[in-house]
């Protein structure tokens, strides 16, 4: 029936064995079928999860030698960085006039979403990019969810952004088992849909605060 209906509407459906594929991905990924039949639609849907736990070919040990290590590293700066990181959270909230900690939807292993933590850096109101960024500004974004000079960043988050102290607060998210201390960067969904049919593979082990993309920045 779904099949049918995208097809009536001039939709390219690829048929795999799973069901059909969603359209705007399908052939991004080739074979990896993006939403089968009575699955839950993108994000958090199972054919992910299943194909990034066939491609995790990390031995046993080293993986609880990692959650180990992650378990370690994060309770120690967490207990060493709570009462500096409250003191930054009341400077924060007076720079942005909004909540100190930013919460955003990232993919997890194996394609489950999570929300990543990050210092506020931008002005409480940064999702209405139409107030703040001119047309060209405007343009950039559209094409690459990035600004130049964004407007939007306060003279605080700059500081933050450069020292990267925004991503402290990341390390809950390694203590939940959310994240690792060191693996790929965590990227959004809408940015899952460009690593083709590298997109399970990405999905096959936790994002990470620090790894290859992010220290070579």
């Amino acid at each position: 029936m779904e099949q049918t209906a995208l097809q009536d509407e001039g939709v390219n459906v690829l048929v795999f064995s799973d069901g059909p594929v969603r359209p705007d991905l399908g052939t991004a990924l080739g074979t990896i079928p993006l939403r089968a039949h009575n699955e839950a639609p993108w994000p958090g849907f199972r054919w992910l999860a299943r194909a990034s736990r066939s491609l995790d070919v990390r031995a046993f040990g080293y993986r609880m030698a990692k959650r180990a290590f992650d378990i370690a590293l994060s309770g120690c700066v967490i207990a060493v960085g709570v009462i500096p990181c409250a003191v930054l959270s009341v400077a924060i909230a007076a720079d942005t006039k909004g909540s100190p900690i930013y919460a955003q939807t990232r993919v997890g292993k194996c394609g489950k979403p999570f929300s990543i933590f990050k210092f506020r850096t931008m002005v409480a109101d940064a999702d209405n990019v139409e107030k703040y960024l001119n047309s060209e500004q405007l343009r950039q974004w559209q094409t690459e969810h990035r600004v130049d000079d964004d407007p939007r960043i306060t003279p605080l988050g700059r500081v933050l952004r450069t020292t990267s102290i925004d991503e402290l607060p990341q390390f809950l998210n390694v203590l939940l088992g959310q994240m690792s201390v060191i693996g790929p960067r965590p990227i959004s969904y809408d940015e899952l849909t460009h690593f083709g049919k590298g997109a399970a593979l990405l999905c096959s082990v936790p994002g990470g605060i620090t790894g290859l993309w992010q220290a070579s920045r």
